[in-house]
């Protein structure tokens, strides 16, 4: 069994890393405290307890905090989970559970006295240091696995509740935190057992158990409940009454994905954005969980599992959603040591798929929906997808942790997990700090194309100006790469000819085309964080800037830069031209009238003549962390 030691990634940059104390993380959420700083919180699904680490600076977060969650009963120090960790309005939100042998690697046959349900902290008065308000007990099999809450009144909660078999929901009401009381449910056929002789107990691991209906994640928005309900299907609830929740439509998802032990049938189904769309998944699991060998039980030896994947449906009318896309396999990255594929790891049939999509919308810390979907693919690392055509998903990122050097999770046998000790990836949150790289250039170059179809030359002003209502500039990106659109059309390409620059410098002179564009550019900027190229950015454009940076180069590199570029695209070029091309550039926009280029006085001179791209990225990078 081989042990891949190097990380493997695209489109993305490792900053960190925090141990945790040696305990294994399980779901995440993130705090903004009134001063700006930013706190990450870390369950954990074996332990009794979550992690808690400053990432104001994400390039170095604080050594992590252990918070023990309380015990049952003194001297028991094992049989409790704490596996979901949410915060939302100044409160933290912790479920708790039973551990099981089968999954947590607590001692066989383990039956130690544990608390089920959710707890209530403070933290908005001292984040480091939580306080316990309040706590809602469930009482059944495991107690609480998840739950969503990002601020308000109400937590919808996934928990057991005597007289009904498995996970249903509950809505519990906050609005006293030190006495939280339920004020409404919703289960799934079946699930009421209490008029069933003998209370329908059903024994876990059964195959009646593994045919069960079962609420396994929610998320809510707009009143409506998006629920993953194992055999049943991913679930429409009108919540707008608490008190009443009811079923307004759903998708079955098993068959034909899902199924047997290998995971939730579905796992997650969430609302993206303010789209008519939603994001559904099944559960892979993790491989070592499943063993390869006959054996009676809930894991018996694989010889096939069913498709575990990630799909888009369209709810334009919420009694009748529908699926009608799937996302792509994820990327195998050269260099990956364990074979060919996520589901033969080392020569062994193991069962795969995807786990925790960054479902924790709707806080300002947390990025909004920009049609990029997280999801942590278990032994696949986090996969980045886009689905801005929600047709057609793509995979556009993804990170691989190396594979561990110590086991934290197995039980003292080690036969918890066997095979190969594969990295396995649970959660992942996306904080409201990410940059938007904005080309201001380019947008001007869309400009001067459109012009340049239509016959306009650059000096017939009014033609110009009149041209600017009929021109839409979008930003976009593939594949991790930015492009620009002139009505919808794609001409990232086009704007970089020659003759389309010298032009574009030619009519950024008229006032009425550079206040269409700085319009545009302020609003981008007010909207998002960015970082924003342009010549006249750091003077006009965005004058209170957080950083500014004057980025040159002589105009010999520049041109030779330049050349490289249209050589590699096909295009022929002579350097000398390219040069004086650059430098009367240069002079029309240093002496302008209206916004000329000019190092504004506060901006931080970075002469690039000299320097590699790495080298100017550093550099930028160290200033940014100066500020």
């Amino acid at each position: 069994m081989s042990q891949r030691k190097e990380m493997l990634m695209k489109n993305m940059e490792f900053v960190a890393y925090e141990g945790l104390n040696g305990k294994p993380g399980f779901q995440m959420t993130l705090h903004k405290s009134k001063e700006g700083r930013y706190y990450l919180y870390v369950a954990c699904f074996r332990h009794n307890g979550f992690n808690i680490i400053d990432v104001t600076d994400p390039y170095h977060p604080t050594p992590s905090k252990w918070v023990e969650g309380p015990w049952v009963k003194e001297g028991i120090k094992d049989g409790q989970s704490l596996p979901k960790i949410q915060s939302g309005d100044g409160y933290l939100i912790t479920a708790h559970g039973g551990t099981m042998d089968v999954l947590h690697g607590t001692p066989k046959g383990n039956t130690l006295p544990f608390w089920g349900g959710m707890m209530i902290w403070d933290i908005e008065t001292d984040p480091m240091n939580p306080k316990l308000l309040g706590k809602f007990e469930c009482k059944g099999m495991a107690g609480v696995h998840r739950f969503f809450y990002n601020g308000g009144r109400y937590v919808y909660c996934v928990g057991n509740k005597p007289g009904f078999l498995t996970f249903i929901l509950r809505i519990i009401d906050i609005q006293d935190p030190t006495h939280p009381v339920e004020v409404g449910s919703w289960w799934a056929d079946n699930q009421y057992r209490a008029n069933k002789p003998g209370g329908g107990h059903v024994a876990f691991g059964s195959k009646e158990f593994l045919e069960m209906a079962t609420v396994h994640a929610v998320t809510v928005k707009d009143h409506i409940c998006y629920a993953a309900v194992a055999n049943f299907g991913a679930c429409q609830i009108d919540v707008s009454d608490p008190t009443n929740p009811q079923l307004i439509g759903y998708l079955p998802m098993n068959p034909p994905f899902g199924g047997g032990a290998a995971g939730m049938s579905i796992h997650t189904y969430m609302p993206l954005g303010d789209l008519p769309y939603a994001v559904v998944s099944t559960e892979g699991e993790r491989p070592r969980y499943f063993s390869n060998e006959n054996k009676d039980g809930l894991f018996k030896k694989l010889v096939t599992q069913p498709m575990n994947t990630i799909g888009i449906v369209e709810t334009t009318d919420p009694t009748n959603p529908s699926l009608i896309s799937i996302f792509p396999y994820p990327e195998v990255p050269v260099g990956y040591t364990h074979g060919k594929n996520f589901n033969i790891v080392d020569g062994v049939r193991v069962p795969f798929g995807p786990h925790n999509l960054f479902d924790a919308f709707g806080k300002d810390c947390y990025e909004p929906y920009k049609g990029l979907i997280y999801n942590c693919y278990f032994g696949a690392g986090l996969r980045v997808f886009d689905t801005t055509d929600p047709f057609i998903p793509k995979e556009i990122a993804y990170f691989m942790p190396p594979d561990p050097e110590v086991d934290l999770f197995n039980n003292e046998d080690g036969t918890l997990l066997p095979g190969s000790k594969v990295a396995i990836t649970e959660d992942c949150l996306v904080d409201d700090r990410g940059f938007i790289y904005v080309d201001t250039g380019a947008m001007y170059r869309i400009i001067a194309l459109a012009c340049f179809r239509a016959g306009i030359k650059a000096d017939e002003s009014e033609k110009v100006i009149a041209k600017l209502d009929d021109i839409e500039v979008t930003l976009g990106y593939d594949n991790g790469t930015q492009k620009v659109y002139l009505n919808g059309e794609d001409v990232s390409l086009e704007i970089r000819r020659e003759e389309i620059g010298n032009m574009t410098s030619a009519i950024a002179v008229y006032e009425k085309v550079r206040e269409n564009m700085v319009e545009m550019q302020r609003e981008l900027a007010a909207k998002n964080d960015v970082v924003m190229d342009g010549r006249d950015i750091g003077t006009a454009v965005l004058p209170n800037a957080d950083l500014k940076i004057y980025l040159t180069a002589s105009s010999r590199t520049r041109a030779e830069r330049r050349c490289k570029e249209l050589v590699e695209k096909g295009v022929n070029c002579d350097i000398d031209t390219v040069e004086k091309d650059i430098i009367d550039r240069d002079y029309r926009d240093m002496h302008r009238e209206i916004s000329p280029l000019t190092q504004a006085e506060d901006a931080v001179l970075v002469d690039s003549s000299n320097m590699s791209i790495d080298e100017v990225v550093k550099e930028i990078i160290k200033l940014k962390n100066e500020r």
